[in-house]
Order: structure tokens, then sequence, then C-alpha cells
């Protein structure tokens, strides 16, 4: 994976206001909570869970819902679809590139 942040509006600057207008001045995400029951259910049912990055979600602290805590998640009954959502948010990430200014 090559994107060395967390969500789209980092990821590609130019869409940063239309996240903002849509979240009333906030860019809308995940926070840890939100995630956490559903990461441990999935994990016991042996699906790969990770962020958008392919990072574990082990290190993420479970509390806060500042930006810094924000996060993404691709989960996925086995690791081949799971690279291939991967690598199709890497695509369509760069598809976004390239279409912006």
């Amino acid at each position: 994976m090559m994107r060395p942040m967390e969500n789209a509006a980092d990821d590609v600057p130019a869409v940063r206001a239309e996240f903002e207008r849509i979240g009333g001045g906030s860019v809308l995400n995940n926070s840890p909570y939100d995630l956490a029951a559903a990461t441990i259910c999935l994990l016991e049912g042996g699906a790969v869970v990770t962020d958008a990055y392919g990072q574990p979600l082990d290190d993420r602290p479970l509390l806060g819902s500042s930006h810094d805590f924000q996060m993404s998640c691709v989960a996925a009954a086995n690791g081949e679809l799971h690279a291939a959502i991967c690598s199709e948010l890497d695509k369509g990430i760069e598809r976004l590139r390239a279409a912006l200014p």
C-alpha cells in the first residue's frame, strides 16, 4: 500500500473542502470505538481486518474522536479478497488524484 495517510480527505487534499462541507466543518470518519466490537467479531470469525493501508488495528487506542484518532477499515472473508479490496482502494485514490487539479 502506498498511501501514508488515513482518509481520502488527507490522501487527496483537493477533496478536503468537500468532506468538510458535508461534515458541517469536520471530516467525518470512523473512530476506534466505532469499530472495536465489530472488529473482534470479524477476527473471531476468521476475517481479515485492517485499515485501508493494510495495517492491523491492534495498536489503535480505543478512545478518542479527534482527527488523530480517525481511521479507515477494510474487512474481508479471506486474505485474497482483502488484498483485492485494498488494491482497488489504491487505484481509486490514484484515479481521484489524477482527475483533480
